[in-house]
C-alpha cells in the first residue's frame, strides 16, 4: 500500500482511499496530504480490507469499487468490528449516480450506519469538511474504546455505555436525543434545546412532536411507532423547527439499548440537518434540467432557424412586390408575423440555456426602467397600480438593454397574469453587497462577493406553494391555460440575468405575493452611447460565392444578395464550391457551417490553402457560442446567425468586404 503525509503515521489515524479508476486515488490524496491529514493508497478491496484490520480511521472507496464481490469483502470486514467500531466510510458516487442508485447504495450498507455519500467532481471543501467530522466520529469512538478497556469488569454497564457512545459517533449530528423504554423523551445534554428553542419541560414525553413540522408529524409518528413496537432502529426525515423559527431539513436515526438480559433500557439517536446537503442536490438536479434543454434548444434552432430564414426572407419579397391595397397583402404579412414569432420562441430558448449572443453595454437600470414604464402601464390594464421606486445611487450595469428589457416585461406579464382581480405591480432598483451570508441563505448557487445592482418586481397577487416555486423557472412549465401562454417566460429571464453574470431569485408564499429580485454587478464605467442605426449598403459589382445546403436559403442569400447589386454564384456543398472557385474570380464566400461531404471549417481551411486573402462569412442556424464551442468555427470567425434580414445580411457583407482582411484559418486552432 502506497503511503502519504509520512511513512510512520499512527495506524489509527491513516485515511485509507481505494479509488481503481485513473488518478483520482492520487489526487485525492494529493488533497488530503495539502490539508494536513495523514493517507495512504490501496490497489483494490482486498488491499483495503487488510489495511483496515490493520488500523484506519477513515476510509474513502469510489462507487465504481464496490461493484461485484468486491463490496462482499468490504461488508464482511465491516461485520467482524468490535462492538465499539463503526468505521466511517465516504463513498465518491459516480457522475451518473441518481437518487435511486444512491437509495440502493446505502440500502446495500445499510447495517453499517456511518456511510456518508459525495457527489463527483469532489470540492476540496466538501471533501476535507467531510473526513474532519469523520475523524471527529472516529476519535469518539477510540474514546469509546479506551473506556471500554477500562470498564472490562462491570459488564453490564459496559454494555450500555457501549451502546450509547457507538451511537453518539454518527458523523455530523447536529442534536442528540435519548427516549425511556416507554419512548418517552429525556432531557440529556443542551443539544435539543439549543438548535430547536423547546425547553426541557416542553419536549418531555411526546411533546418533541410539536417541534416539527404539522406536515410531517403524522408520518413522524407512525414510524416511530413502527420502530418503537419492533424494537428495530428508527429512521426518518422532516422538518424540524429551528430555535430562529426555520424549518429545517433533518434526518433522525435512533438505535433501542438492550440490558445483558435482553430488556429494552432506553432508546438513543441523533438528528442531522440535511438542510444544506438537500438545497444543494436540489440545484443540481436544476443545473441537468437545463444542460439537457440547451442540447435540444441547440438542434431545435438550427433547424427552425432555416427553416424561418426561408419563410422571413421570402415572405419579405411577396410584401415589397405587393401594392398596399393587394387583398392577399395581409395574409402575407400575417404569415411573416408567426414566423418571425417562431423565431422568437427559438430566441427565448437559447436564452435560457445561455447560448445566444449578447450585445452588453454599459446601462442605468434606473433609465431603462423609466423607459419602458409608459409601454408597462398599457398593458398592464386599468385594474392593476404600478408603483416605480427607484433608488437614484442605485448604479450601473453591463448588460444587453433589449434582453435586459425582456426580463423586465417577461417579469411584469406574469406578475399581470396571477393578479387577475387587480392589484399592485412594484418595481423597484437598490444597491446592495453580497457576501458570504447571502450565500450561506441561498445554498448551492456559487456566488460572487461584491456591489451588486438590485431589481425586484413585487405582485399582490395569491402567491406560490413549495411545489410551484420549485418548477418556476423550468422550461415549458406554466400554471396557465392551454393556449395563454409558451412557459418560457421565467425561464428566458433566469437564462438572460445567469448570462450576464448576475443572479436571479423567488420568493413567494400562497396568499402573500410573489417577489422575484435580480442582482446584476455593479460597474463604474460611464453609461454607453447608442450607436446609429446602419443603413443596408449596396455592392459594387463584387463577385460572391454562396455555400448553402438548403435549397430555400441557397435561393434566398441569392436573391437578397443580387437585389443588393452584388454577382452572386452558388454551391450546394464544398465539393462544387472548390470547382467554382477554380474558375472565377470570387471577393467573398458566404458559407453555411453544416455542410454534407466537407464541413464549412474544412472548406474554408482549404480555400485558405489556396486564396488565403479571400473573406469568408459564415451563417448558422446554430447560435454563435454552441458553433464556436462545438470547435465548428474559430471563435473569431466572421459569423451571421439565421435567421438573418435582407439588411443584416448586405450589412455584414458590405463591412467584411471594406475590412479588407481574411481571418486566416489555418492559424485558427483545430477542435476535435
Amino acid at each position: 500500500m502506497a503511503s502519504s503525509g509520512g511513512e510512520h503515521a499512527a495506524s489509527g489515524e491513516r485515511i485509507l482511499i481505494l479509488a481503481p479508476t485513473g488518478r483520482d486515488a492520487e489526487l485525492l490524496a494529493s488533497t488530503l496530504s495539502q490539508n494536513g491529514f495523514e493517507s495512504g493508497i490501496c490497489p483494490d478491496m482486498a488491499g483495503l480490507t487488510v489495511s483496515l484490520v490493520e488500523g484506519a480511521a477513515v476510509a474513502v472507496v469510489a462507487e465504481e469499487a464496490l461493484v461485484g464481490p468486491s463490496s462482499d469483502l468490504l461488508d464482511r470486514m465491516l461485520a467482524a468490528q468490535p462492538s465499539w467500531s463503526d468505521l466511517p466510510i465516504i463513498v465518491l458516487l459516480s457522475s451518473g449516480a441518481t437518487l435511486a442508485s444512491s437509495r440502493a447504495l446505502l440500502s446495500r450498507f445499510s447495517r453499517h450506519g456511518n456511510i456518508t455519500l459525495l457527489e463527483r467532481p469532489v470540492r476540496t471543501v466538501a471533501l476535507t469538511s467531510t473526513v474532519q467530522a469523520a475523524l471527529r466520529a472516529r476519535h469518539r469512538q477510540y474514546e469509546v474504546r479506551d473506556h471500554l478497556s477500562e470498564r472490562a469488569a462491570a459488564q453490564a454497564a459496559l454494555e450500555r455505555s457501549e451502546a450509547r457512545y457507538r451511537s453518539l459517533t454518527l458523523a455530523s449530528a447536529s442534536i442528540v436525543w435519548l427516549a425511556d423504554a416507554e419512548g418517552g423523551f429525556i432531557r440529556e445534554g443542551s443539544s435539543w434545546e439549543e438548535y430547536t428553542g423547546q425547553s426541557a419541560a416542553a419536549a418531555a414525553g411526546t411533546g418533541w412532536i410539536n417541534a416539527i413540522h404539522p406536515h410531517d408529524r403524522e408520518g413522524v409518528n407512525a414510524v416511530w411507532r413502527r420502530a418503537f413496537e419492533k424494537r428495530e432502529a428508527y429512521y426518518s426525515e422532516y422538518r424540524l423547527m429551528r430555535a430562529d423559527g426555520q424549518y429545517r431539513r433533518v434526518v433522525s436515526r435512533g438505535v433501542p439499548v438492550f440490558g445483558s438480559d435482553g430488556t429494552l433500557i432506553e432508546w438513543v439517536g441523533a438528528c442531522v440537518d440535511v438542510e444544506d446537503e438537500r438545497k444543494a442536490a436540489d440545484h443540481l438536479r436544476q443545473t441537468q434540467r437545463i444542460e439537457a434543454v440547451g442540447n435540444l434548444a441547440g438542434g431545435l434552432a438550427h433547424e427552425v432557424n432555416n427553416m424561418m430564414t426561408a419563410v422571413i426572407g421570402f415572405g419579405g419579397f411577396v410584401l415589397k412586390g405587393l401594392p398596399e391595397e393587394h387583398p392577399h397583402r395581409s395574409d402575407v404579412s400575417e404569415m411573416v408575423k408567426a414566423a418571425t414569432r417562431a423565431a422568437g420562441i427559438t430566441r427565448q430558448l437559447l436564452a435560457f440555456t445561455r447560448q445566444q449572443v449578447l450585445q452588453p453595454s454599459v446601462l442605468d437600470l434606473n433609465g431603462v426602467i423609466t423607459d419602458l414604464t409608459r409601454m408597462l402601464s398599457g398593458f398592464l390594464g386599468a385594474d392593476i397600480e404600478l408603483n416605480v421606486q427607484l433608488d437614484p445611487h442605485a448604479g450601473r450595469v453591463r448588460a444587453d438593454r433589449g434582453q435586459l428589457e425582456q426580463v423586465i416585461v417577461n417579469l411584469a406579464l406574469n406578475a399581470r397574469y396571477a393578479m387577475r382581480s387587480g392589484g399592485r405591480l412594484t418595481l423597484g432598483t437598490s444597491r446592495t453587497m453580497l457576501d458570504d451570508g447571502y450565500s450561506r441563505r441561498h445554498s448551492g448557487i456559487n456566488i460572487e462577493p461584491g456591489p451588486y445592482v438590485a431589481l425586484s418586481v413585487t405582485d399582490t397577487g395569491p402567491g406560490m406553494d413549495a411545489a410551484t416555486r420549485a418548477r418556476a423557472f423550468e422550461p415549458f412549465f406554466t400554471t396557465k391555460p392551454v393556449g395563454e401562454g409558451t412557459g418560457l417566460g421565467l425561464s428566458t429571464a433566469y437564462g438572460i440575468v445567469k448570462q450576464s453574470g448576475g443572479y436571479i431569485w423567488l420568493y413567494s408564499e400562497p396568499g402573500q405575493g410573489t417577489a422575484v429580485k435580480v442582482y446584476l454587478p455593479q460597474v463604474r464605467e460611464p453609461v454607453s452611447r447608442p450607436s446609429r442605426p446602419l443603413t443596408a449598403p449596396r455592392g459594387e459589382g463584387e463577385t460572391l460565392l454562396v455555400v448553402e445546403d438548403e435549397d430555400a436559403v441557397r435561393t434566398l442569400a441569392r436573391r437578397t444578395l443580387e437585389e443588393a447589386g452584388y454577382r452572386v454564384l452558388v454551391a450546394a456543398n464544398g465539393r462544387s464550391a472548390l470547382e467554382l472557385l477554380a474558375g472565377a474570380d470570387v471577393d467573398l464566400v458566404l458559407c453555411d457551417v453544416i455542410l454534407p461531404e466537407m464541413s464549412g471549417h474544412e472548406l474554408g481551411r482549404r480555400i485558405a490553402s489556396i486564396r488565403p486573402e479571400l473573406p469568408i462569412l459564415y451563417m448558422s442556424g446554430y447560435p454563435g457560442l454552441e458553433v464556436v464551442e462545438r470547435g465548428l468555427i474559430a471563435q473569431d470567425a466572421p459569423f451571421i446567425e439565421k435567421p438573418f434580414t435582407a439588411a443584416g445580411l448586405a450589412n455584414s457583407v458590405r463591412g467584411l468586404l471594406n475590412q479588407g482582411l481574411a481571418f486566416d484559418l489555418r492559424k485558427a486552432p483545430v477542435r476535435p
